[in-house]
């Protein structure tokens, strides 16, 4: 069940269109170290989910009440964020890839590539919230094995996301050039983390 909630909640957030999944999206259509930029990416999740179980569960133990803080955060980013990407499905029309403007970009180094794909994973404050805090709040509900369960199925959410992204994008390019497809996309991971949100909130004391 633990496993289960972590890959739900894993993918519900990471689904979500923000700059760390367009660029992989765009390094697919350009086939440039598309598969390398989605090991970056895993590695950086990774570090972030596990950092999140323990550090977050220790500060519990010491301030017993920022339990219900954190999942009164989690409560209040998922309703928001999942009612913009729910939106955004509706009512943005700019979220579409130009894959004639992409094909027209240079292609650059690996080094620059590794810097570019590290900015984008760790200089990112929606990735520190979803990682960091969102997913090691709802973990601490669990006890101490149901939240390395939880752990590794919000990891393996970020694994097959990242490394999906990149293939997906090989044989799919035109349909991904589709604003509809992210139109889908959107609704479908803001409508999870609104039911998320609820969850959670029959989680607090």
């Amino acid at each position: 069940m633990a496993f289960r909630m972590g890959l739900v909640l894993g993918f519900s957030l990471i689904m979500a269109i923000g700059a760390q999944n367009l660029f992989l999206l765009k390094q697919g259509l350009k086939r440039e170290y598309a598969y390398f930029c989605a090991l970056v990416c895993s590695l950086c999740d990774v570090i972030l989910i596990s950092l999140s179980i323990t550090s977050v569960d220790k500060l519990l133990t010491s301030l017993p009440m920022f339990e219900n803080i954190l999942l009164i955060a989690a409560i209040i980013f998922l309703t928001i964020y999942g009612g913009m990407s729910v939106y955004s499905a509706f009512c943005r029309k700019e979220n579409k890839l130009d894959k004639n403007e992409e094909q027209k970009t240079l292609s650059i180094s690996i080094w620059k590539i590794l810097i570019l794909t590290l900015s984008f994973s760790l200089l990112n404050p929606q990735a520190i919230l979803d990682s960091m805090i969102l997913i090691g709040g709802v973990a601490s509900k669990y006890t101490a094995t149901n939240q390395y369960e939880f752990m590794y199925g919000a990891i393996l959410a970020s694994v097959i996301w990242f490394f999906g992204i990149v293939t997906i994008t090989r044989y799919l390019s035109k349909l991904l050039s589709n604003e509809y497809v992210w139109r889908i996309l959107n609704f479908v991971s803001g409508s999870i983390m609104l039911a998320i949100a609820v969850k959670c909130f029959f989680l607090m004391k």
